[in-house]
């Protein structure tokens, strides 16, 4: 039922696990008639673990009734709990007889049990609209691409100008701005058939975060180029561009501009503009032997979910979402410059490439170390399955944009960093090395190899 708990109906009870995502829909108000010109085809907002609830396969699940015509069409979706780990999907369905167990159900593997589900639909009212959102980008054209994405622009303290000028003008009250580019490329960094609009927007987004965090800075604002085939639905170029907007909103950052152009396949392009905020940036570059090496955040989640996708299979649910978007703390970064970091990166490339580019800019080595690393159940799982070694995936796995960092020996790391190795003076070419052996292959994603 809308804005209402699935399981009230089936005395559910309170469960502690909270998570939460959208799937793509029509946002609607059962209050009011319905007219297609009020509102964006964009998201239904879903939340699981507010309720614990025991069903049947095929139990009906129905929504509660509404003005909207019999003949209209809304996605519904569910989160399952398997024994391969929590499941979503989404169907297609009526107003009046929406089945969302039967939808899950149909999208899980076979073989499984199905223990709980739990379900909320609440609508996501955005701006209102003045025309149709559906039919693809060329339907609309350039310009009312642009009226759409930049539509409900919601500034900052820093914006001066937002989006329609030909530049947007933004404060940047230390005198200094960190300025970084990340690009995204269909077929290359995502899969449309893999990831949500929402999912990619929010990958797009975290690249450049990261590499402002990395820096010691704060985001306070981004452009995004887009570039789309014609045929490309406009309702999922929205919801990228609304994945952006919630990643960004994660650090306080706003959308500030960008530009559209027609291209073969899906291309986004975001710079960000960080404030250092009084603070020396951490460069590369400051490594010193005697320095311990520490990170914050994941790493190895995201090639773990792509080595899932690649083999056909969406669970577990939370190693694919890691590669679908990160979870970085973008906070971190601030706090590991407030502590004195000597050098910092964004681990994008994997943790032994990204080692690699610290100990080259610093002229020394580094040892990773791996004994007290906790390898996460899930990861544990899949390797398991596909006979790998989980630590490879930590190693050289990117994109889960964890802080590298470096600090001197004795100090108090920061929150949310672990020890996880040293820095040596370099024995010839500075290199890295893992438990003592010297690395000469980094893995990772290389561009033109």
């Amino acid at each position: 039922r809308a804005n209402n708990s699935a399981g009230d109906a089936v005395n559910g009870s309170r469960s502690s696990n909270m998570d939460s995502g959208y799937v793509e829909g029509l946002t609607v108000d059962p209050r009011k008639p319905f007219n297609r010109n009020d509102y964006q085809t964009f998201a239904y907002r879903w939340t699981t673990g507010q309720v614990s609830v025991r069903v049947m396969p095929g139990t009906p699940w129905i929504r509660a009734t509404t003005s909207l015509p019999r003949s209209s069409i809304v996605r519904a979706s569910a989160r399952t709990i398997t024994s391969y780990g929590p499941v979503t999907s989404s169907a297609r369905v009526t107003p009046e007889i929406s089945r969302i167990a039967c939808t899950t159900v149909a999208a899980l593997p076979t073989s499984v049990w199905i223990s709980t589900y739990a379900c909320t639909l609440m609508p996501a009212r955005l701006s209102p609209m003045t025309s149709d959102s559906g039919g693809t980008v060329e339907d609309i054209g350039e310009f009312g691409l642009i009226d759409r994405l930049t539509a409900g622009f919601a500034g900052n303290g820093t914006v001066i100008v937002g989006p329609g000028d030909d530049t947007a003008v933004v404060t940047a009250d230390d005198g200094r701005v960190a300025i970084t580019c990340d690009m995204l490329v269909e077929g290359v960094h995502f899969r449309r058939d893999w990831s949500t609009a929402i999912d990619v927007g929010r990958k797009a987004a975290a690249a450049c975060l990261a590499d402002i965090a990395a820096m010691g800075a704060r985001t306070t604002s981004l452009v995004v180029g887009f570039g789309t085939p014609g045929d490309l639905p406009a309702a999922w170029a929205v919801g990228c561009t609304a994945g952006i907007r919630e990643e960004a909103a994660l650090v306080g950052a706003a959308v500030v501009g960008g530009d559209v152009v027609q291209a073969p396949q899906v291309v986004i392009s975001v710079t960000a503009i960080g404030d250092l905020e009084g603070r020396d940036a951490v460069l590369r570059s400051g490594a010193r032997p005697g320095d311990v090496l520490a990170i914050s955040g994941r790493h190895g989640w995201s090639a773990a979910g792509l080595a899932l996708l690649s083999r056909g299979f969406r669970s577990p649910k939370a190693l694919v979402d890691a590669h679908r978007f990160p979870q970085p703390d973008y906070a971190a970064g601030v706090r590991a410059a407030v502590a004195g970091a000597t050098s910092m990166i964004d681990v994008s490339d994997g943790l032994v490439a990204d080692a690699m580019h610290v100990a080259v800019a610093s002229g020394v080595d580094i040892d990773i170390d791996t004994e007290g690393w906790e390898v996460p159940e899930p990861m544990q799982a899949a390797a398991a399955a596909y006979n790998v070694d989980a630590h490879e995936w930590m190693l050289t796995g990117g994109e889960d944009h964890a802080l590298l960092a470096t600090f001197p020996a004795g100090s108090p790391l920061p929150d949310g960093f672990r020890l996880t190795g040293t820095v040596r003076p370099a024995d010839g070419e500075p290199g890295v090395s893992v438990n003592g052996v010297r690395r000469h292959d980094a893995g990772g994603h290389r561009h033109f190899s």
